[in-house]
């Protein structure tokens, strides 16, 4: 991927011909650190917590409207990394076994959790103990710098 910058904007170009495919703005390191607090904010409250049951309606709709620009994803992937077009394609079906892959995850039982045994020493008898899986946090991704 070709790429021109000024101050506070990132222009993509086109690996074939040099044109404009997006300008895009650019985040300081500041400004990612502060989406980033919000975050973590909205993370250690778990009242904000989206319910699973919307969590699968979000990515249901993502993966619908993914499937529905299916061809337009793979050829602006295609212009924008100068992959071949099949490429690009496999790359979009990817994504969308990804949400797939989230879906069964929050479908299934793995996510209740499973019980330890206890019981087995002094300390532990008549106690009760389990797992229960959790998101670990928000991450920020740095990608493209110019």
């Amino acid at each position: 991927m070709s790429a021109a910058s000024t101050a506070k904007t990132y222009q993509v170009l086109s690996p074939f011909d040099g044109r404009v495919l997006k300008t895009l703005a650019l985040t300081t390191p500041e400004e990612a650190g502060a989406v980033l607090d919000k975050a973590v904010a909205l993370f250690e409250d778990k009242r904000k917590w989206l319910p699973v049951h919307e969590r699968v309606k979000v990515l249901n709709k993502l993966k619908t409207i993914m499937a529905g620009k299916q061809t337009e994803l793979a050829h602006e992937i295609a212009a924008n990394g100068g992959k071949p077009l099949k490429d690009a394609v496999v790359e979009v079906v990817r994504a969308i076994d990804g949400i797939d892959v989230a879906l069964t995850t929050l479908n299934s039982t793995e996510l209740a959790g499973t019980q330890i045994p206890m019981g087995k020493t002094e300390a532990s008898a008549g106690r009760l103990a389990w797992t229960l899986r959790e998101p670990i946090g928000p991450v920020v991704a740095v990608s493209g710098t110019p």
